[in-house]
């Protein structure tokens, strides 16, 4: 019988021609870097001298010549934004290791993505109370719409948008979209086990059933959507686990309760995606939520004056912020400047209305900047004031001498 596979940290694969080293784990490096979802286990390896790569090994019950299939697939999806990890290579029979762990046939090799993935963000700021400046949350919150857009534009669905899933970086910010295994692609068929939304993220009208069809995201964006405007305000992060923000939808009284809380902050930042997002949440079915560029258009017509009311941290600068729109895109990073905060944008302004429960104090206010100075007054060089001083004190001394 063979071996399984569970590799040590070191231990070298031999995979496509070439050598990759099995990564040690950064708490524990004693044991090999392993995160598992729902279909696999996913490893840490990297050539002796070169980048960093993820090898999925599939559970027994998803490992099947279906697999080849998919990464075909998949090859389609390489050049949409957000989808790094569609770029993959197939252990198949011909590859000497399948002899040794039969366990790796059908394995998949694919970039590593960095990041942090979406749940260990919602689990960090429950504790902490805290993730990242509001700026920050409206930039991720417009490159995930962007991200999922793109797909929704094709009738391409990812079907299972959970915490999981999703990495993010905020410097620079990015969203990338892991797992796509079950991917919605039009005219091709489905998966042998259909995919459900994650709790937390699913449809209540949809529970239990499958989220395979083109408008199978749009109500799990939409709620990981509002989560990224939402972790600012800690007394909102205080309660995100990995279950999400909300913890619930509107049928339940835990869902309801947040709902009621978040909307006040949605609104506050952009008004337009509150009530954009207010029609998912109450939508019948998935099928009837809005499209998500509908949402996407939201976020992307009102451009904040300045921060929402949040509990401010210390000011790193005494000089107001204003936003300032970065081309291609009608948000951009907070940058400090002399000037008075003023309005870049056609659309709604922020009105600076914030949740009772919630910090008035903004993170940053504008000011009325000193009136530069005239460049048409006459200018005295130094050395001429000295030359007259040096005259006058001679003329003094021979006043007095006569």
């Amino acid at each position: 019988m063979s071996p399984r596979f569970r590799p040590s940290p070191h231990d070298s694969l031999p995979l496509f021609g070439e050598k990759y080293f099995v990564q040690p784990h950064l708490q524990q490096p004693a044991m090999a870097y392993a995160a598992e979802g729902k279909a696999a286990l996913v490893y840490k390896v990297r050539k002796r001298s070169g980048p960093v790569f993820a090898l999925k090994v599939f559970k027994k019950q998803f490992r099947d010549h279906e697999l080849l299939k998919t990464a075909e697939r998949l090859r389609f999806l390489q050049s949409y934004e957000g989808l790094r990890a569609a770029q993959r290579q197939v252990v198949e029979s011909g590859e000497q290791i399948t002899n040794q762990y039969p366990e790796l046939l059908y394995a998949m090799l694919m970039p590593w993505i960095t990041g942090t993935t979406w749940n260990d963000l919602l689990i960090t700021a429950g504790r902490t109370q805290t993730a990242y400046g509001v700026d920050t949350g409206i930039r991720l919150c417009d490159r995930f719409l962007t991200v999922m857009q793109g797909l929704e534009s094709n009738g391409i669905a990812h079907t299972d948008i959970a915490p999981g899933n999703v990495v993010i970086t905020t410097r620079p910010v990015d969203v990338q979209l892991l797992d796509l295994e079950d991917v919605f692609i039009p005219g091709l068929p489905p998966p042998a086990v259909l995919p459900k939304a994650t709790p937390g993220y699913d449809h209540p009208a949809a529970r239990g059933m499958t989220t395979w069809a083109s408008e199978g995201d749009r109500y799990s964006a939409a709620v990981m959507a509002a989560e990224m405007l939402l972790l600012p305000y800690p007394e909102l992060a205080a309660t995100a686990n990995d279950s999400g923000l909300f913890g619930g939808n509107r049928t339940t009284p835990q869902g309801k309760a947040r709902f009621s809380d978040a909307y006040p902050c949605l609104d506050a930042i952009s008004p337009t995606f509150a009530q954009t997002f207010k029609k998912f949440w109450d939508a019948t079915a998935i099928k009837d939520c809005p499209r998500l560029s509908e949402l996407h258009a939201a976020l992307t017509a009102t451009t904040p004056q300045s921060a929402p009311a949040v509990r401010p941290s210390p000011p790193q600068s005494t000089r107001p912020v204003i936003w300032v729109p970065r081309q291609g895109s009608v948000f951009a990073t907070a940058r400090a400047t002399t000037a008075p905060a003023q309005s870049v944008s056609t659309g709604v302004t922020w009105t600076g209305t914030a949740s009772p429960t919630m910090a008035t104090t903004p993170v940053a206010t504008a000011t009325s900047s000193p009136a530069p100075p005239d460049p048409s007054a006459p200018v005295v060089a130094p050395w001429v004031v000295a030359v007259l001083l040096v005259v006058f004190l001679l003329s003094l001394i021979l006043a007095f001498a006569n």
